[in-house]
């Protein structure tokens, strides 16, 4: 009785393989994805700092032409802007 040759391709364990496969694939993918949202993140935070340091200097420059006045509330400096709330 002469069997013939058995494709493995058909077997559970290459089944097993693929599927293995595509979860190693999309990890790695997953990973990827999570290390540029987490550059992007810092980006964000660089940007956000630029922006609030840009933001001071301005105010800064402007209650010193204006004579504004700062005062301290609660441990944080609180500064009010005539030229911010007018309408």
């Amino acid at each position: 009785m002469e069997k013939g040759w058995k494709n493995h391709e058909d077997s559970k364990a290459e089944g097993v393989r693929r599927e293995l496969l595509k979860l190693a694939e999309e990890n790695r993918l997953l990973k990827e994805n999570i290390t540029e949202m987490q550059k992007q993140i810092y980006e964000g935070y660089e940007r956000i700092k630029e922006l609030t340091d840009e933001k001071n200097s301005l105010i800064t420059k402007h209650s010193a032409a204006d004579g504004i006045v700062s005062s301290s509330s609660g441990g944080r400096e609180v500064r009010s802007w005539s030229w911010w709330n007018s309408t």
